[in-house]
């Protein structure tokens, strides 16, 4: 068994929450949504087969964090 007390604690004192939106259905396209905090007719995922490019994802709050 692993032991995950943080976890744990986050969990017992977090929040569910019951209602989900996304900016779009097809998961690639939201979650680039997600990472650039922009629609996809702004940030050119539109797609699947889409990539972010390289200049966009610099500016991700991920691309910032690295």
């Amino acid at each position: 068994m692993i032991r995950t007390p943080h976890l744990d604690e986050l969990a017992s004192e977090g929040v569910r929450f019951t209602n989900a939106y996304v900016t779009d259905s097809i998961c690639s396209v939201s979650r680039a949504c997600i990472l650039s905090g922009q629609y996809p007719i702004r940030n050119g995922i539109q797609v699947l087969d889409t990539p972010l490019e390289t200049e966009a994802f610099e500016r991700t709050y991920v691309g910032r964090l690295r």
